[in-house]
């Protein structure tokens, strides 16, 4: 495989998803999204290459955008054909092919979140709230590590204020 240049930053990463979520609306799955990632580190790595004037990493990054473009082809066929399925038919990892990208809702699930977080006034309200299935649920759906600390540590510093009560 090629050697990638840093990952993006997570500020960077918010930028792109962003962008992701208005220039790339077909992009409606996990699976999608998986193969549109793999294929935007392949093209960074290209043009990289091509900036560095490196002709050898140049071609290899160029197989792995074209590997990237046939990937997400396949991945698009084969949410087609899961669509034919009942749901109830399908297996456990389906859920890659049917569910959204959980990256472009995290941020709003995150913000959500954090307003009810705001909401609580009580240790106990907390506790409810924090422990509620549907929360335990929502939180599960953050899975940026930048964002689940933000959140995790919002719970805390909120702990922390509502024992000093």
């Amino acid at each position: 495989m090629f050697e990638m240049p840093d990952k993006l930053t997570p500020e960077m990463e918010k930028v792109v998803l962003e962008a992701m979520r208005t220039q790339v609306p077909a992009l409606r799955t996990q699976a999608q999204y998986n193969a549109f990632m793999a294929a935007f580190d392949a093209f960074r790595f290209k043009m990289n290459s091509i900036f560095a004037g490196d002709s050898a990493k140049e071609a290899e990054a160029t197989k792995a955008l074209d590997s990237g473009f046939d990937v997400a082809r396949k991945m698009t066929e084969i949410i087609a054909k899961i669509q034919e399925v009942p749901e109830i038919a399908q297996g456990p990892n389906a859920s890659m092919f049917t569910q959204p990208p959980a990256q472009l809702q995290e941020h709003d699930i995150q913000r959500a979140l954090l307003s009810e977080l705001g909401q609580c006034e009580t240790l106990e309200e907390l506790t409810d709230w924090y422990s509620a299935t549907p929360t335990k649920e929502r939180r599960d759906k953050i899975v940026s590590q930048q964002l689940r600390n933000v959140f995790f540590d919002a719970v805390r510093t909120k702990q922390e204020e509502l024992k000093k009560k």
